[in-house]
C-alpha cells in the first residue's frame, strides 16, 4: 500500500508498514499473505513495541487501548475493534484503502515456484 508524502516541496509515494501487536498475530499473516509488510512478534512488550515502531517508522496495529495511551504511540496506530480476524482484515483494509490486487507477491513466491 502506497501514501503520498510531502517531502521538500514535491509529494513522493511510501509504503505504509505495519506492526501488530501480539494479539493480532492472525491479522499480521493474512495481512502478508496480501503483500502488505507487517512485522509481528509474539512475546514483545508494548515498550519495545512502540520504541520499535517509533524506529522503523511502522504504524502500529492493536487491540490494546493501554498501548494506545502511551505517549508515544499516540500519534502512531490504528485501533482495531473488530474481534474476529476476517472482520479485522477488512477493517485495516478499508481504513488505509489497500488494494490487495496492486500489491505485490513476495519474490520468494511467483508462478513458477509457489
Amino acid at each position: 500500500m502506497e501514501t503520498s508524502i510531502p517531502k521538500e516541496g514535491r509529494w513522493i509515494l511510501v509504503e505504509t508498514r505495519f506492526i501488530a501487536d501480539v494479539m493480532l498475530g492472525k491479522l499480521a499473516t493474512w495481512l502478508r499473505l496480501l503483500g502488505c509488510d507487517v512485522a509481528y512478534f509474539p512475546a514483545i512488550s508494548d515498550e519495545d513495541l512502540v520504541e520499535m515502531a517509533s524506529r522503523s517508522g511502522r504504524v502500529i496495529l492493536t487491540r490494546d487501548l493501554e498501548l494506545i495511551r502511551r505517549r508515544n504511540a499516540r500519534d502512531n496506530h490504528f485501533l482495531v475493534t473488530c474481534d474476529s480476524y476476517k472482520d479485522q482484515l477488512r477493517q485495516v483494509v478499508e481504513h488505509f484503502s489497500i488494494d490487495p490486487l496492486a500489491l505485490s507477491t513476495p519474490d520468494a513466491c511467483d508462478a513458477t515456484n509457489c
